[in-house]
């Protein structure tokens, strides 16, 4: 009996957080689906940020440098089945052959890379600017699909960008061969939560 009594609290927890991760998801997708980006981010660091937990982050990714890129892969391929962002993308003309695509993402990765490698805290760090650069070209990218009719890009699309990046290594941490402690697996999320506040997710 007593352990029965040990296990409930843990199981009570695990059913607590899936409901909630749950509503939380229904209104990302339904209610940020109506929410345009964040155009007026300024590139501050939120509140919230905490930089020894975007270190450990940032750590994590080093220690499975390899098993996270693959996780990235299908994320990027995952988002590439969203028809309002895979409109955007071939509005902006960079992808859409086998040359501009592979400057495209390759570029991305460039800039990812000297964020797990960077210090958001300094304003003149690679990282930094990095960041708001990418902004810039989510901002650009935003304002001319609202001119052509599509509207802004969304939260939900920024959201669902987002996951492509992080989410698959979270969901498929066994089955990918991922290692961490959980400081460090707290410090991944902490670190791309950072990175879509900064790219203009609304903090909620």
């Amino acid at each position: 009996m007593e352990g029965q009594k040990n296990t409930c609290p843990t199981v009570e927890v695990k059913v607590r957080d899936a409901e909630m991760g749950r509503e939380r998801a229904e209104r990302i997708l339904n209610e940020g689906a109506n929410i345009p980006v964040n155009l007026k981010q300024t590139g501050r660091l939120p509140p919230w940020y905490d930089p020894q937990k975007f270190k450990k982050g940032q750590e994590f990714f080093h220690q499975n440098y390899f098993a996270l890129f693959v996780s990235k892969l299908a994320g990027l391929i995952v988002v590439l089945a969203i028809a309002s962002i895979l409109r955007v993308l071939k509005m902006s003309r960079k992808s859409g052959d086998k040359i501009t695509a592979y400057k495209r993402y390759m570029a991305t990765i460039h800039h990812m890379l000297m964020w797990y490698d960077g210090d958001l805290e300094d304003p003149q760090s690679r990282a930094h600017k990095s960041l708001i650069m990418v902004r810039g070209f989510h901002c650009a990218a935003s304002n001319k699909a609202n001119g052509v009719g599509f509207g802004h890009i969304s939260q939900k699309d920024m959201a669902l960008t987002q996951f492509g990046f992080m989410g698959f290594s979270l969901l498929n941490f066994k089955l990918l061969g991922l290692k961490g402690t959980s400081d460090q697996i707290d410090g991944f999320v902490h670190f791309w939560r950072t990175i879509g506040y900064l790219m203009g997710i609304n903090d909620k």
